[in-house]
């Protein structure tokens, strides 16, 4: 799901800027747009899932690590008034990009884009132009696989997004969830086979842990979870009932629609027991 799909029609091709490889896309049924490489790093549903779970209101400030090309931290700005992100992002070329989108939508004053990485960069480091923690929340869509199988040829901007060395999974959980205030959530999307990795890793910093499974279809094993955990909570871990992205004809599903397309929140905390 993190790659362009042409049944996405929340994500539309508007214009191209071949001196720099770049394509410009409308997300959000084009309540904003972002630059993006044309090949390598492309965004794609993971982020406006992972931005539509977030329990912000206005006001609130959030961090996000691997921030990219900003698709998550736009997205959760346009759907949320008020609200400022930190964008932490170790590959130069997607901060750039970042800035340029912030610039370019008109949000500047609300993004902030550091040169860092999370696993290397501590809580105190992380305060950047009047954002510092502790934050109201912290997200992720962070790199999928590890390094020693990228294939020959991949290119750098794909590799720097979708790489993360073994064992540092539990470092961006852990650093996230110092960066927030008691009762800030931390929230991850990433691949169903991760799941095990990431609920230990959140387990030791975490309570109140919502699982929600991503699936192609209703009936079809997941291929996204979104992990949702809140500091300082004793709660019990929850998991909830799948949401599918796609009816049988390839279409969407009314609740994808709703994030894709009209910029709706997902509230976990609704979904659950909810059959």
């Amino acid at each position: 799901m993190n790659a362009p799909n042409p049944m996405i029609d929340a994500q539309v091709q508007v214009g191209v800027d071949p001196a720099q490889a770049l394509t410009r896309n409308g997300f959000l049924d084009g309540r904003f747009e972002l630059f993006q490489p044309k090949t390598g790093l492309r965004a794609g549903s993971d982020a406006m899932f992972l931005a539509s779970a977030i329990p912000a209101k206005p006001g609130d400030t959030i961090v996000e690590a691997g921030v990219g090309t900003a698709a998550a931290a736009l997205a959760l700005l346009t759907r949320v008034a008020g609200t400022r992100v930190l964008g932490i992002e170790n590959h130069p070329p997607h901060a750039a990009l970042a800035r340029k989108n912030a610039i370019h939508n008109d949000m500047a004053d609300r993004l902030v884009v550091a040169d860092g990485d999370i696993v290397t960069m501590g809580v105190r480091a992380m305060a950047q132009s009047g954002l510092a923690p502790p934050f109201d929340h912290a997200m992720a869509n962070p790199p999928y696989h590890d390094p020693t199988q990228v294939r020959a040829g991949q290119s750098s901007s794909r590799a720097a997004a979708h790489m993360m060395p073994p064992g540092a999974l539990a470092v961006w959980v852990e650093n996230l969830a110092l960066a927030v205030r008691d009762g800030g959530s931390v929230t991850f999307i990433h691949r169903a086979q991760a799941l095990p990795e990431l609920l230990t890793a959140m387990d030791r910093q975490l309570g109140a842990i919502h699982i929600l499974p991503l699936v192609p279809r209703a009936g079809q094993a997941a291929v996204r979870v979104l992990v949702r955990g809140l500091r300082a909570s004793n709660a019990p871990t929850q998991l909830l009932h799948p949401v599918p992205l796609h009816e049988a004809d390839g279409s969407h599903t009314s609740q994808s629609d709703a994030i894709l397309r009209k910029c709706e929140a997902l509230d976990l905390d609704r979904l659950v027991n909810r059959p």
